[in-house]
């Protein structure tokens, strides 16, 4: 009896829906069209610089931008992004565009509790998400092939320079107001290191090249542990691990590394002769050193 009854009742909804139809279909259509003309008429640069204020209100960062478009259907375009720490806000990375996105019902509440971004800068490549929970945010970024080239300009003296395309994945979460209560970790990639004409404390450093560097770290608090940075060139290897104690400004931060230094024999005469400026190691000793002092002045001992 079932079976036989079931195609009747459904039958007889049918025919009751049939003369609505027509409405129903419209109401649905001036709802979408409803939507969308609530999304494009609402005030986005307004709620995208609120949003931004509010996220940034406690940061030891700033954010600075040019222009603010919506990208249809649940994000926005940010333009000539300036990102600088508020205590040397000459320190600053530029961003030429950013695209952020959150879900469609954050736009129109103006939440912004979960978002992913994508962008380009430095002749490279970048794109994260982050999240908000209960006061604590969590962030993933991960850069490709950015030219290290432009991105050190503005941050090495004259005539220093550095070249090389660096990739690198960070995973971080904290507060979002200090460094204190961050953790996570980063791993970093760099092809075709150069550097060239580098002055540390009045000492020019020979030219160096690598061909691969790696390095992987975790962070706890104001705690950079660096567990691995490598660097093999044909002349010179480098290696380090250890501790940097992040301070602000980043110049500021304190370096505990126990540093390795190998030179080969058929190396240029210059890099056997700053080999030679470092302390003496007693006979049998590894060659390791210990770099301390800070980020803006080193020393090894």
């Amino acid at each position: 009896m079932r079976t036989a009854a079931t195609p009747i009742a459904l039958g007889g909804v049918t025919r009751w829906l049939a003369p609505w139809r027509g409405v129903l279909g419209y109401a649905a259509f001036t709802f979408a069209v409803f939507l969308v003309a609530l999304v494009y008429s609402l005030p986005h640069d307004l709620i995208a610089r609120r949003a931004i204020d509010e996220a940034t209100a406690a940061a030891p960062v700033q954010i600075e931008l040019a222009d603010v478009s919506f990208a249809f259907p649940n994000g926005y375009q940010l333009s000539d992004v300036r990102i600088a720490p508020r205590e040397d806000p000459g320190l600053a990375v530029e961003i030429p565009s950013i695209t952020l996105r959150t879900p469609l019902l954050g736009v129109l509440l103006g939440r912004f509790d979960v978002a992913t971004f994508e962008g380009e800068a430095y002749d490279g490549r970048f794109s994260g998400s982050a999240t908000t929970r209960s006061g604590r945010v969590t962030s993933q970024i991960s850069v490709d092939d950015v030219d290290l080239a432009a991105a050190a300009r503005r941050f090495l003296p004259p005539p220093g320079q550095i070249g090389g395309r660096a990739s690198f994945d960070l995973e971080i979460a904290g507060d979002g107001r200090t460094t204190r209560s961050s953790e996570g970790k980063l791993s970093l990639q760099v092809k075709d290191l150069s550097i060239e004409k580098l002055n540390v404390r009045g000492i020019v450093v020979p030219d160096l090249r690598f061909p691969e560097v790696r390095a992987d770290g975790g962070i706890q608090g104001v705690r950079l542990q660096v567990t691995e940075l490598d660097a093999s060139g044909e002349e010179v290897s480098l290696g380090a691990r250890g501790d940097v104690l992040i301070r602000e400004p980043p110049q500021q931060s304190v370096l505990n590394l126990q540093l390795r230094v190998e030179v080969a024999p058929n190396a240029r005469p210059g890099l056997k002769v700053a080999m030679n400026l470092l302390p003496k190691r007693p006979p049998g000793q590894p060659a390791t050193w210990t770099l301390a002092g800070t980020l803006a002045s080193p020393t090894i001992r």
